[in-house]
């Protein structure tokens, strides 16, 4: 009996016992040939082997007739029936910048000022979400929001009820079952939700919901999903397996290690028996995967030789098959661009609280359309950090544009936490745990509701009502309340004269605009009453001022920097000025005033941070309000923090830091190293009137970029051997 009919009646069985597929998609004409199937396993940034397998295939002219893909085999697989050629999807994969499309969060610059402004608060940004179920954790440690712009931007053309049959190769991603842990292969629907789908691991993705449905990465179930090819018909299947045998067990594995193993086991085992369906018609490619992992996608160029090189070695055999087989069957696919489309009807697909006309005015997408692609991903990502949205996306139905938003996993409210930390190792020491409970969005017009918590050196309590109003919600009032309670230190030289606790309670109103998504321009008011008094002191008794002030001011900020701690580009400015009338017999009219500029250059590896910033409180009896405090972290880093009280000040500074880690890694930490020389004049006013002095600082540090903010370690020498060893967490700016 002929292949072709041992293989007809084995799909036949496979469709009638396991999946839910269209007809043999795979099953053209025999009488030309046999059909040949490509199938590709899972195995993450290996899937770059599968790519230099494929441009050997393609290069010796072996026809393609179906495509099966699992995890980021079907990416590969799923590009590849889109229209790209395999050299095509090697630059892909070569010069994508993984490690932001994987980040999952907007890029800092991307985000509006107000949104930057909320972020840089050094909480973890790990969220907790709290619903009327209880808590709710996040469904993955990464989210796939990077993942879906990209793969969009490249698939723009694919319409988003699309026949996978109709494609330019007939094409199939494999998901598993989240209910039943069945293998699934997706046939049609939108191309970028079955890619992501299928790569969904389980702890690092959510899993993905597909027409009611969920689904997790096809692996679990088909890693190397041969029987899928054999149910679409396929006479003759080549397979590019990247799959990884797992390693021993440790003796005492943790947690992480326990669910891992079990994860690979199982890939392992159901790769096994796709392994033992195929036959003697058919070619197993394994790529040598020295020196790659699932993750080195800094590596991917190396990967795609890898594969060249394996193809090679079976050349004989696929010229054999190149030979055999039924001609090529592609369809030529017409890739339209976006701005092909700034004029199509826009249809919104909310899954949100936020309203459809300020989600479609917010967007603004009809001029990113005609620009160009990274303005509209830019765009998309200033909608989602606006509305707190777990993704945001643009595609095309052949019909029209679809805008799809989409709420976070965890819901709209949430709880974070985080700590701030400064060390001199000399009885110098800050230390304060934050918390925050907010609620975004906090209208169907967005908005941002807020009660933070702060315990430690300093305590806090504020509250805040962030309400964004006009058609793009461009317009905002945020009201406040709050409670502060800091403790001052009071040095001459190196001996503490004084430590005075200062507590303020009072409400703000504040009316602003955004100015793009680069700065804010804001005017409003306070009242607040005050206390500082002396829990220390060398300077004889001193009695409590008591102060109620209330008063206005404005100002105007910006901020185009794209890290908050270690910029590599952009800048920062601002400018504020508020007076404060005196309420009461005690306290004094007060005037503060404060301006500030930033920017980040870089020189190759290198990046240079210059800095410039000063302020100044007046008031007309010279009294301790609002006292501007110096010290720590870039602020005359060979002091303690706020161990220089003053009234005014102008500081400056010049900062060199370089990255020492692999920059281009998707997992890892960030590592820099860096110097900096600081320079100040400092008004100390609180001493006695026009006493004033120069003061120096110099250091080097090593920073970690952590979940907690940035770690500093370091060392800083000041004028008359002021310094020593400094350990900073938290703020930096």
């Amino acid at each position: 009996m002929s292949l072709s009919f041992f293989r007809a009646a084995l799909s036949g069985l496979l469709l009638a016992t396991s999946f839910t597929m269209s007809a043999q998609a795979c099953d053209f004409d025999d009488a030309d040939g046999p059909d040949v199937a490509l199938v590709l396993s899972g195995g993450g940034a290996l899937a770059s082997t599968q790519i230099g397998a494929l441009k050997v295939i393609e290069e010796l002219g072996v026809p393609v007739h179906c495509v099966v893909g699992t995890s980021m085999g079907a990416v590969v697989g799923g590009l590849y029936a889109s229209g790209y050629s395999a050299a095509e999807i090697a630059d892909i994969f070569v010069y994508t910048d993984w490690a932001e499309v994987l980040g999952g969060r907007p890029p800092r610059e991307d985000q509006s000022y107000l949104q930057s402004e909320r972020s840089a608060d050094y909480l973890t940004g790990a969220l907790i979400g709290l619903g009327d179920d209880g808590i709710r954790l996040p469904g993955g440690i990464r989210s796939m929001r990077g993942l879906r712009r990209h793969f969009r931007q490249l698939t723009f053309h694919v319409p988003l009820d699309a026949d996978f049959d109709a494609l330019a190769v007939p094409y199939r991603a494999v998901v598993t079952d989240f209910a039943t842990g069945d293998p699934v292969a997706l046939s049609s629907g939108d191309l970028v939700q079955a890619m992501l789908a299928s790569m969904a691991v389980p702890g690092a993705f959510q899993p993905r919901e597909i027409d009611g449905a969920l689904y997790v990465d096809g692996g679990m179930a088909a890693q190397l999903p041969v029987q899928m090819a054999q149910a679409m018909g396929a006479d003759i299947i080549i397979a590019i397996d990247t799959t990884v045998e797992p390693p021993a067990p440790t003796a005492s594995p943790s947690m992480a290690d326990t669910l891992q193993q079990l994860i690979r086991v199982s890939v392992w085992r159901n790769r096994q028996e796709d392994v033992a369906r195929l036959d003697g018609d058919d070619l197993l490619l394994s790529p040598s995967l020295e020196g790659l992992s699932t993750t080195t996608f800094e590596r991917a160029s190396r990967g795609v030789a890898a594969g060249e090189q394996e193809a090679r070695r079976h050349e004989t055999r696929l010229r054999a098959i190149a030979d055999l087989a039924a001609p090529r069957r592609t369809r030529d696919i017409a890739r339209t661009h976006p701005a092909q489309m700034a004029d199509a009807e826009l249809r919104v697909i909310n899954n949100t609280p936020l309203n459809d006309t300020l989600l479609s005015a917010r967007a603004n997408v009809r001029p990113a359309l005609e620009d160009d692609e990274a303005l509209l991903s830019r765009r998309l990502n200033a909608l989602t950090a606006f509305g707190a949205l777990g993704e945001a996306d643009l595609a095309q139905d052949g019909q029209g544009l679809v805008l799809m938003v989409d709420e976070r996993d965890i819901g709209r409210s949430q709880l974070e936490g985080g700590v701030r930390l400064s060390n001199t190792f000399a009885g110098d020491s800050t230390f304060s745990v934050l918390a925050r409970y907010s609620r975004r969005p906090f209208s169907h017009h967005g908005g941002d509701f807020s009660l933070s918590l702060e315990l430690g050196t300093t305590n806090g309590l504020e509250a805040v009502l962030q309400q964004p109003f006009g058609a793009a919600g461009r317009y905002f009032y945020e009201p406040s309340l709050y409670y502060e309670g800091e403790q001052i230190p009071l040095n001459i030289g190196d001996l503490r004269v004084a430590e005075f606790w200062d507590q303020k309670a009072g409400a703000r109103l504040r009316f602003g605009r955004e100015l793009g998504d680069w700065g804010v321009v804001y005017a409003g008011g306070e009242m607040r009453r005050g206390r500082t008094e002396s829990k220390v002191s060398l300077l004889g008794e001193l009695d409590p001022l008591v102060y109620t002030l209330a008063g206005f001011g404005g100002g105007v900020r910006v901020d185009t920097l794209d890290h908050v701690s270690w910029p590599t580009h952009g800048m920062a400015l601002s400018g504020e000025a508020f007076q404060l009338y005196s309420i009461g017999d005690e306290g004094s009219d007060t005037v503060q005033l404060q301006a500030s500029a930033l920017r980040a250059f870089s020189l190759g590896q290198s990046h240079l941070l210059a800095s410039v910033r000063a302020g100044e409180v007046r008031n007309a009896n010279d009294d301790p309000i609002d006292l501007i405090t110096l010290g720590g972290f870039r602020s005359l880093s060979a002091y303690a923090q706020n161990a220089i009280p003053t009234n005014g000040y102008v500081y400056g500074s010049l900062e060199a830091y370089q990255r020492l880690d692999r920059t281009g890694a998707v997992f890892n930490m960030p590592v820099y190293v860096g110097v900096l020389l600081e320079a100040a004049h400092v008004e100390l006013d609180i001493l006695g009137p026009g006493e004033a002095g120069a003061t120096y600082s110099g250091a080097v540090y090593l920073g970690l970029d952590t979940v907690l903010g940035p770690v500093i370690l370091g060392g800083g020498v000041g004028e008359e051997g002021a310094g020593g060893v400094f350990l900073h967490v938290g703020g930096s700016f």
